[in-house]
């Protein structure tokens, strides 16, 4: 059939983890995607006021007050042009692909796997 019509197989591949989030940040905002990969890696976290917590790693959307979320000892705050990264000592300004890309590394790293268990505070 293809021979006659000389139609070609088209090659698709999946989206990698990666790939999704910073294609969803472009739909959605920089939070959502990356509760989308928590979800899919089964990390646990806690969402606080529209913001992420991973252990002592708050990810936080610009105008959210850090005053709430006196546990965490990292930022990782999202703008809409760009993301910041604050450690306690250094802050350190980042693309919004690289932001996400460092949430991802941090939550691996500081997340409980497992069954996916989200906890909401207003």
């Amino acid at each position: 059939m293809n021979a006659t019509t000389r139609a070609r197989w088209i090659m698709v591949r999946k989206l990698s983890l990666i790939e999704e989030a910073l294609t969803m940040v472009r739909v959605k905002d920089s939070i959502s995607a990356i509760r989308m990969a928590l979800g899919r890696l089964g990390i646990q976290y806690s969402v606080i006021n529209d913001s992420l917590v991973i252990g002592d790693l708050a990810i936080i959307m610009g105008g959210v007050e850090k005053e709430k979320l006196k546990d965490a000892k990292e930022y990782i705050s999202f703008t809409d042009k760009n993301s910041i990264y604050f450690d306690g000592s250094s802050i350190t300004e980042l693309s919004i692909e690289q932001g996400i890309l460092l949430a991802l590394s941090k939550a691996l790293i500081k997340g409980k796997p497992g069954r996916i268990e989200v906890i909401e505070y207003a």
